[in-house]
């Protein structure tokens, strides 16, 4: 959508998500240690829209202990999720706060990699 050079539509949101199309895509991130699905409702393809969302609800699931003392999770980064605005960590920790405090990130799309998974790309 960044290409578009104004706001996305609703025919936009409509659109599949990629070519040729797939119910299933799961995604990763350098920053997140640990991967995500999302499955179309349809049995054909993905929309646009239905990834954007599943992204988003994934990424707004807090985090569990287990999550927390994850390997992959350095002392570095864990001292980083707890900092941020203090009405959002109230809410507790979510999966979201991996990437780092959310203004600090953009969503700028997403790249299919030779493994099959799709790859989310961010900048600051």
């Amino acid at each position: 959508f960044p290409s578009l050079n104004r706001p996305p539509s609703t025919i936009d949101f409509t659109q599949m998500a990629c070519e040729p199309s797939t119910p299933h895509m799961r995604f990763y991130h350098p920053r997140l240690p640990w991967y995500i699905d999302v499955v179309s409702a349809s049995a054909m393809s993905s929309r646009a829209g239905a990834v954007i969302e599943g992204v988003w609800r994934e990424l707004q699931r807090p985090i569990t202990s287990r999550d927390f003392y994850n390997e992959e999770m350095g002392t570095l980064d864990s001292g980083h999720i707890g900092e941020g605005e203090g009405a959002e960590i109230s809410k507790g920790v979510r999966r979201v706060d991996w990437l780092g405090i959310e203004g600090d990130w953009v969503w700028t799309g997403i790249v299919r990699k030779s493994s099959g998974m799709w790859e989310i790309k961010t900048r600051k």
